[in-house]
């Protein structure tokens, strides 16, 4: 095995410097198609790339009006965002989480999992947390894998944790697989699904690190909106990288209009975009889609609305195209 990888690593050395696209993409022939593919097959949305695009940009405007709200009516939010005392371990802040997100989420008995930490090796190269999916046929063990070098606050560890964890993937995962699915699930598994409901819980989990760090709620909110606005920016240059060919220039243009001052900080986010096509869409496009559908059965069903009873159906129906989610919702 390892001449094969060093084989490996000498061909893709004497390939650097080759590449002369930097359109994304949209450079390539037939690029564009394909990249529509990737957002129907990964995302499940069946959209236009126009039609998600207005999407983004309607909730890019409503969480930066949400934001100036905010601050206008509290300017000292802002002195506030890094004020975070309470020093707790990632296991205790699992345990919280699973017990405040029992009057949101149906229950999941007893889930056995186990927190471990990222080999010294590896740290550079790994997020601040992951869950490791288990075998579809044993649904264990669950590990959630934590970063120790990564530089995140402790606001952020938590709702990365209810991320990765309570009620995120870890539960999301326990949950569908006990459900006994048809084995073939596994195989039409959907990513936009998959990060999406991730993303979602991650934004109510926000609510819960206000009580569990005892400070304002207004403060988690501004940062949830902060992060909202960042996916979203990131999920429209996505598009505008792979269908219409923006370049490093074009990109690190507009980054600079949202304060990102940083060329190298601009050039990280554009490699990323380009490496990773139609990604940064099953997180926030994802996220977005299940928004959506609560809002339209809030609206059906008004005052009869339960959030826990949304989340279970949700939930029941498991991995899909955001069609047939719908449909069955």
């Amino acid at each position: 095995m390892i001449p094969s990888y060093q084989s490996l690593s000498e061909k893709l050395s004497a390939l650097k410097g080759s590449e002369k696209n930097d359109r994304g993409l949209a450079g390539f022939p037939d690029g564009t198609a394909y990249y529509h593919y990737l957002i129907q097959s990964q995302v499940g949305d069946f959209r236009s790339t126009n039609e998600i695009e207005e999407r983004l940009f309607t909730q890019l405007a409503l969480d930066y009006r949400q934001m100036q709200t905010l601050l206008s009516q509290n300017p000292s939010l802002a002195q506030n965002l890094s004020v975070f005392s309470l020093s707790a371990t990632p296991e205790e802040m699992l345990s919280y989480l699973n017990k405040a997100m029992q009057t949101d989420f149906p229950d999941l008995d007893s889930p056995k999992y186990e927190v471990k930490y990222v080999p010294t090796s590896m740290e550079e190269f790994s997020s601040p947390a992951f869950y490791l999916t288990p075998p579809a046929d044993t649904l264990s063990p669950n590990t959630i894998y934590i970063n120790q070098s990564s530089q995140v606050n402790p606001a952020e560890l938590f709702t990365t944790l209810a991320h990765e964890g309570f009620p995120g993937h870890l539960y999301q995962t326990l949950y569908y697989g006990n459900q006994n699915p048809a084995p073939i699930r596994n195989l039409l598994g959907c990513s936009g699904y998959i990060e999406g409901w991730a993303t979602y819980v991650e934004s109510i989990s926000y609510g819960y690190a206000a009580s569990y760090f005892k400070v304002e709620p207004e403060l988690l909110q501004l940062l949830w909106q902060n992060r909202s606005i960042s996916l979203c920016l990131y999920s429209l240059l996505d598009i505008k990288i792979h269908e219409y060919g923006w370049t490093l220039a074009q990109v690190t243009q507009s980054l600079h209009g949202f304060g990102i001052a940083s060329d190298d900080t601009c050039k990280e986010i554009y490699q990323y975009i380009i490496e990773n096509p139609a990604n940064y869409l099953k997180y926030y496009v994802g996220y977005l889609e299940i928004l959506d559908l609560k809002k339209a059965s809030l609206k059906k069903k008004k005052e009869k609305f339960s959030q826990k009873k949304f989340h279970k159906s949700i939930l029941d129906i498991g991995p899909a195209p955001f069609d047939v989610v719908e449909k069955w919702l």
